[in-house]
């Protein structure tokens, strides 16, 4: 059974053709197929022993036929008929990096769930012709997950966009404003500990979360 964050992930699929990032078991791409979300999916992972592991679940899920494992990093080599690439549970600087490669590249969706910084994910957009067309806040007994998903367009985001989310920002999701108030306790206390020298940006940041929680009550 696919975790909640996984199953928002694969929600948002589109296409004949996935790409798992980071497939760790490969959970993913075996739902996406088993559930007639698409034809075929290729799990991928940069190390062995998950692929290994990945390889093995295909099999026991008798989905060999449909479900191709790669050992790849990243985006190296990514096959010509993928219609969506999922990168889910990677930080979101390493995600960045791997978008300012795809730009130009023909992938009709992103879907992304940074496990970290998804502020760096968003920031994508105004340097790449790229565009966010929805995001969502999944809550889980681990945690509360972002997911941002990415389409080829083009959109300029404002600091408070890139830091929050646009869409976000306008959905305001129980589980999102949650998280926030969060983040926001966790900023407080964050800034109690720091050097003055290294406060600014953080600072900043909690001046801009004080202005968007104010907003939603």
């Amino acid at each position: 059974m696919l975790s909640r964050r996984l199953r928002r992930c694969l929600d948002n699929v589109v296409g004949d053709v996935l790409y798992d990032i980071g497939t760790d078991h490969a959970y993913l791409p075996i739902a996406a197929v088993k559930e007639g979300r698409v034809k075929k999916a290729y799990a991928v992972d940069n190390k062995q022993g998950p692929l290994e592991a990945a390889s093995r679940h295909i099999r026991e899920a008798g989905v060999a036929s449909s479900v191709e494992t790669r050992l790849a990093s990243g985006l190296d080599g990514l096959p010509d008929d993928v219609d969506t690439v999922v990168i889910a549970g990677i930080g979101g600087g390493r995600i960045k990096s791997m978008l300012e490669a795809a730009d130009g590249m023909n992938v009709r969706r992103f879907v992304l769930q940074p496990s970290t910084h998804p502020e760096r994910v968003r920031g994508i957009v105004n340097v790449t012709s790229l565009k966010i067309v929805d995001e969502d806040a999944v809550a889980d007994k681990s945690g509360t997950h972002i997911i941002i998903v990415i389409e080829e367009g083009a959109q300029r985001l404002d600091e408070k966009e890139r830091l929050f989310g646009p869409v976000l920002l306008k959905e305001r999701p129980d589980a999102y404003y949650k998280k926030l108030i969060g983040e926001l306790d966790f900023l407080n206390a964050l800034l109690e500990r720091i050097p003055e020298g290294k406060a600014k940006a953080i600072r900043k940041k909690r001046e801009y979360l004080k202005e968007v929680l104010h907003e939603w009550n």
